[in-house]
């Protein structure tokens, strides 16, 4: 993951950290696909989390 952060723009960097500061009841439904991901949260990073996680 730390090789990956270093990469990050300051725009990732500031949706990501948007994203933890979400319940972590609320991400692991998202990231497990439990739940839909809501569109107020619909963001390309949150996408990708899913994405990873499901790998």
């Amino acid at each position: 993951m730390a090789p990956r952060l270093a990469g990050f723009s300051e725009a990732e960097v500031s949706a990501l950290e948007t994203l933890l500061d979400l319940p972590d009841p609320d991400l692991a439904e998202w990231l497990t696909r439990r739940q839909p991901i809501p569109v107020a949260h619909d963001h390309p990073m949150l996408r990708a989390m899913v994405e990873a996680a499901g790998k």
